[in-house]
């Protein structure tokens, strides 16, 4: 009887251990590492670009050392039309053998000119499909997201990890912001505030390719509109509170200055006033230490001190008047007082639906901090 029971235990513990039904071996998938939506002369068509892991040549380079890949690119551009991505992506099919498999993509690039037609009508897959990620990096670039795949800069074998490395790295200088599929599509469909999209250029430095995070892009709704520099969106970050690190340049007389932002903090609010006016007021708390001073002077004196956090919070206020003023130019809510209002001040939002939030009156204080001078104190004459 004692055995019986073990044979049948046994049986029974065999049953649960069984293999991946739906499995794929890694030979029969195509793993996209980048994806790239383009314009095409037809207006009712689009072109993909789907940026493959060619895994035959990266075995070979593993298996023998870096150098069994031979003249052969570690990826694969691979790309189809179709009036949608999803019909484009079932096409390439017949061109790769496989399926393609998004799970690893690290970023989707939207070609400038498409996003100036509008890109609603192309956010239905990579919302729906289950193997995207919905914090998965979008850009717009400049040109063609085909090309900017296929830039052959020298710091990564293959370009989608080179512009997953721009977008990380980005926030050293808070010059360039991050924006998911749920981010963009967040502001699109509340309706509130004007979305927005990093822009990614190729720049020819020397004879040699470089990819260049180069402002961000402005929407109306889902139709790009015009663009920040960089200086104007790290404005909108400064009001934001998302700036994580950067390197402020100033000048006081012929000295000039270099700041490294260690810390800050921002926010937008409201106020109202007893005859019913609303200003928006955007607060700035940074701080930071001296990272270089070309001139004479002696900033770590009170007097200099003083003259320093001046300069300092003025080169933060001018970022921030300069993305406001480039908002009223393009008649966007890039601050997204409107969400502000709809959030924080309901009353007030019934009353405002229809106003022109870009153009609403606003106050900038931004308060800064000098935690230390470096290794030197005064500075080398």
């Amino acid at each position: 009887m004692k055995k019986f029971l073990l044979s049948l235990l046994s049986l029974v513990l065999s049953l649960s251990l069984c293999g991946c039904w739906d499995r794929r071996e890694i030979g029969e998938i195509a793993i996209v590492m980048g994806f790239a939506v383009d314009s095409t002369e037809n207006e009712d068509e689009i072109e993909i670009t789907a940026q493959i892991a060619n895994t035959r040549t990266i075995a070979a380079a593993s298996e023998s050392g870096g150098s069994g890949g031979g003249e052969q690119k570690p990826y694969l551009n691979l790309s189809a039309s179709a009036e949608y991505v999803f019909p484009a992506i079932r096409s390439s099919i017949t061109k790769s053998g496989s399926k393609l498999y998004m799970s690893h993509n690290y970023v989707i690039l939207f070609g400038q000119e498409l996003a100036e037609r509008g890109l609603e009508k192309y956010m239905d897959f990579f919302l729906r499909d289950h193997e995207l990620r919905l914090d998965m990096p979008l850009l717009v670039a400049r040109g063609q997201g085909a090309d900017v795949l296929d830039a052959d800069t020298g710091f990564q074998s293959i370009p989608a990890l080179h512009i997953n490395d721009l977008i990380s790295t980005q926030k050293q200088l808070s010059t360039g912001m991050t924006v998911t599929i749920l981010d963009f599509m967040d502001r699109l469909s509340a309706d509130r505030g004007a979305p927005m999209i990093p822009i990614m250029e190729i720049k020819e430095e020397k004879e040699k390719q470089t990819l260049h995070l180069s402002g961000t892009a402005v929407f109306d709704n889902d139709t790009m509109i015009g663009e920040l520099d960089e200086q104007q969106t790290r404005g909108c970050l400064w009001a934001s509170g998302k700036v994580n690190e950067a390197v402020i340049m100033t000048e006081v007389g012929d000295d000039k200055i270099g700041i490294e932002v260690s810390q800050s903090s921002g926010g937008i609010k409201a106020e109202t006033d007893d005859s019913g006016n609303t200003t928006m007021v955007l607060s700035v708390h940074a701080r930071g230490d001296i990272g270089s001073v070309r001139g004479s002077e002696d900033y770590t004196t009170k007097e200099g001190v003083d003259i320093l956090l001046k300069a300092f919070a003025g080169e933060i206020e001018e970022e921030i008047r300069s993305c406001l003023e480039k908002s009223r130019e393009l008649k966007a809510d890039v601050f997204g007082f409107s969400d502000i209002l709809y959030r924080y001040h309901p009353k007030l939002w019934d009353q405002m639906q229809d106003a022109e939030f870009h153009n609403l009156p606003v106050r900038i204080e931004v308060e800064t901090k000098l935690d230390s001078s470096g290794r030197l104190g005064q500075p080398i004459h």
